[in-house]
């Protein structure tokens, strides 16, 4: 129930983002044009149903009920327009200052980032020359499992210390150190330190206790390992479920180990209840240590100031616009969709991380995703599709070099039918990568443990 409250929350919040940034693209658009003398009939943000509607200067703004996007009409087509008047370089100006407005909110939102923190973590997905005072490729260090058959308990309770109360960053490529010696970048406070991690396994594992028991009567506690069930040794974590689930009922004997003491407690062992449990904790298996790691990441530094903003905006600009032709070229090569559509988040990707930000309470870093929103459709918008911004412009430098050098004037009919076309086509794939994010982000899973809740509760 909470979770779903936090990403409801966390939707609004997003929402409320990009509307903004919609209201501002569409505002760039409609200040240049009535700069240059054009009129603006409607100024939308976003589509469907008009929530609320006032009139000003010539202009209906309106608020409308689907805020994920918005526009301007502009008559682009009739002979008396004001805007057919217009030379080219003040056609191009008003199609491209939309885009340029969101650059100019990627650079206010960046600068503000910058004065509350001073590095980023990014996918590695591209080797890009970054212009951060400090650039490191690695993999966070989300969590440790350490096995207490690899160190004394002093050695074991320090480590253990270590990894929970820092964040650290693998470094990768370390040819110098052997199997066990890895590099640990402490992201608090910028050092390096070497770590042996034993990774040599045993004949039988322990299973750690992630949580403590729901049911006060199972006298086992979180960070406990479970070396044996009726005085046998546990060969798997699969096989130790099955043991537990034919003695439902039963009184069963566990070896622990806990702080370093290893003791045998003997209980009755409860029915599984309403959730499938039967211990009602959360266990994993432990052979060997196991460092739990992000997939390859960048971690970047940079200092305050403009200059550093720039160096910021300049370095998201052109790393998004490198993964994006990189994801394009491995697409022509495979003859395939699939490193595009595996890669581009979608909004219901967007709304996630809102919503991991939103929990962390880290609020800071909503400036730095409205930042990447702010490159990403600048980005996306100067696509050469005849939908976008971009291939507005394309249709237009087209028919002035065709009309200055052929005499030939685009047909509007075509220019409909290509706007049209697009539009379907980017609705349709739009509607594709958010399917795909949903699954992947278990949406559906998160909604109905919601209305079982709310079921239960009733």
């Amino acid at each position: 129930m909470l979770d779903f409250l936090f990403f409801v929350s966390s939707t609004i919040v997003f929402l409320l983002g990009i509307s903004t940034i919609v209201f501002f693209h569409e505002l760039g658009h409609y200040l240049s044009a009535r700069l240059f003398g054009v009129k603006v009939p409607i100024f939308s943000v976003g589509f469907g149903k008009k929530l609320y509607k006032v009139n000003w200067w010539g202009t209906e703004f309106s608020f409308s009920l689907i805020p994920l996007g918005g526009y301007v009409e502009i008559d682009q087509e009739s002979p008396n327009s004001d805007f057919v008047k217009l030379n080219i370089v003040k056609k191009l100006f008003i199609l491209f200052s939309g885009v340029l407005v969101n650059l100019m909110l990627a650079l206010f939102l960046g600068w503000i980032f910058l004065l509350n923190k001073n590095s980023i973590i990014l996918p590695h997905l591209y080797d890009y020359p970054f212009s951060a005072n400090l650039s490191i490729k690695g993999n966070l260090v989300s969590g440790v499992s350490l096995d207490p058959r690899n160190y004394s308990k002093l050695d074991y309770e320090n480590l253990n210390f270590l990894f929970s109360s820092r964040t650290y960053l693998l470094i990768k490529n370390n040819e110098e150190y052997t199997t066990n010696l890895y590099r640990f970048f402490n992201l608090d406070d910028m050092s390096y330190t070497d770590y042996s991690i034993n990774s040599n396994s045993f004949q039988n594992p322990y299973l750690k206790v992630l949580s403590n028991p729901s049911n006060k009567n199972i006298p086992i506690k979180k960070d406990d390992y479970i070396v044996g069930l009726n005085g046998q040794d546990i060969s798997s974590l699969k096989d130790f479920n099955a043991r537990i689930n034919e003695l439902q009922g039963k009184a069963i004997s566990l070896s622990i180990l806990r702080n370093f003491d290893k003791l045998d407690v003997t209980f009755d062992l409860p029915l599984r209840n309403q959730q499938g449990g039967v211990l009602s904790v959360m266990l994993t298996e432990v052979n060997g240590d196991g460092l739990n790691l992000s997939s390859d990441v960048i971690f970047l530094e940079y200092g305050k100031g403009l200059d550093s903003t720039f160096n910021l905006i300049k370095d998201l600009l052109g790393y998004q616009l490198s993964v994006l032709l990189d994801l394009f070229r491995k697409s022509v090569i495979l003859n395939s969709v699939e490193p595009l559509a595996e890669n581009l988040g979608s909004l219901p990707s967007v709304i996630n991380q809102t919503n991991l930000i939103v929990k962390s309470g880290d609020l800071s870093n909503l400036f730095l995703l409205f930042t990447l929103l702010n490159i990403s459709l600048f980005i996306f918008n100067l696509l050469p599709i005849p939908a976008l911004d971009g291939g507005q412009i394309l249709i237009e430098s087209l028919g002035w070099i065709f009309s200055k050098t052929f005499k030939i004037n685009i047909n509007k009919n075509l220019k409909n039918f290509l706007n049209l076309f697009s539009f379907i086509l980017l609705m349709a794939l739009g509607f594709l990568v958010i399917l795909k994010d949903l699954v992947r982000l278990d949406i559906f899973i998160l909604l109905g443990k919601f209305l079982e809740g709310l079921f239960v509760n009733f």
